[in-house]
């Protein structure tokens, strides 16, 4: 799936627990992150396809700096009018996505004799890509045994033993006072309070849904999700994590929700992003809208809350420039 650049299929077919920062391809012996680079080409609807899968994978884990195998393919590539004396070839064992990249843009710099700019254009995007994904590279992703896993989802899906109820808009959801109270100093406060939620042990929380608390709870019990989710929950349980400031778990959702962008939750998510000041969820909106045909219409046409205007270099009283304004000097 990978391979066909089919990022829907991939993102339906890839387990949580994936392992995108060691594996190889088991044909061709690459990286993930080289398949992408593979698949350079002049055409740019495609290669804005590519610039997105590639963010997937880095956002699930796939490393640039990863080593391929030692007899990995190499890329061939040329001009179709001119086969013969356009051929480029880029060897891919023991290198990494990174290095790849680097030294396939430098043979095309110095192929004077054929213009590989657009092909330039998209190996420096992902070259921006990459290292700003080493930048902000702050955490690090351990393999975990399934059944560590299986044990805290059995904790959280077991209500015997569940001794904290939170009162969502529309139900409630239970939990482990220990667990919570380890995860949030906020929850912690509350829970060993005089006021009614140190006594009752019950916390309202009249502006999330029980399916935005579930999500919540089973990143704090788990790590992962089991199942597909909405955005708007997803988005609920963002807030919520950021007001009991569970770090963790608002980096996993950030994550999350990068993925769940499209022209639909485009702007839900891009004004929490903005409202919360989400750097990496920011910029994930911005390089959505820059591809997006329908949300640059709607920016052009200054139909976006004024909080996404904003965030898109458009301040809410700006005005709109003319598209026939004439040009003239100024005396």
């Amino acid at each position: 799936m990978l391979q066909s650049g089919d990022l829907q299929a991939l993102k339906r077919a890839t387990h949580a627990s994936f392992d995108w920062k060691t594996s190889l391809s088991p044909f061709t012996g690459i990286t993930p992150l080289q398949q992408v680079v593979m698949n350079c080409s002049a055409d740019r609807g495609l290669n804005t396809q590519w610039v997105s899968i590639a963010q997937w994978l880095l956002d699930h884990g796939a490393c640039p700096l990863q080593l391929a195998g030692k007899t990995a393919s190499t890329l061939s590539i040329w001009k179709d009018a001119d086969k013969d004396s356009s051929l480029l070839k880029q060897e891919a064992g023991s290198r990494s996505a990174m290095t790849f990249c680097l030294e396939l843009r430098l043979k095309m710099q110095k192929a004077r004799d054929h213009n590989w700019k657009q092909e330039m254009v998209f190996l420096s995007d992902l070259v921006n890509l990459f290292s700003e994904n080493r930048a902000n590279d702050q955490g690090c992703h351990i393999p975990v045994d399934p059944r560590v896993v299986d044990l805290w989802d059995a904790m959280l899906t077991d209500k015997s033993d569940h001794d904290a109820v939170l009162e969502t808009a529309d139900g409630e959801c239970t939990a482990h006072v220990a667990v919570l109270s380890r995860a949030s100093h906020v929850l912690k406060a509350s829970f060993t309070s005089e006021m009614r939620e140190g006594k009752s042990r019950r916390v309202s929380i009249p502006d999330c849904s029980s399916a935005g608390m579930g999500i919540f709870l089973e990143l704090i019990y788990t790590g992962g999700l089991a199942g597909d989710v909405r955005a708007r929950d997803a988005l609920q349980a963002l807030e919520q994590a950021h007001c009991w400031q569970v770090d963790h778990v608002v980096t996993m959702l950030e994550t999350a929700v990068k993925g769940l962008l499209s022209d639909e939750t485009f702007e839900e998510i891009a004004c929490t992003a903005q409202r919360m000041e989400l750097q990496e969820l920011r910029q994930a909106c911005i390089r959505f809208a820059e591809t997006s045909d329908a949300i640059q219409k709607k920016r052009d046409n200054r139909v976006l809350l004024p909080a996404v205007m904003k965030l898109l270099g458009r301040p809410p009283g700006e005005a709109a420039a003319p598209a026939n304004r004439k040009k003239r000097k100024m005396l």
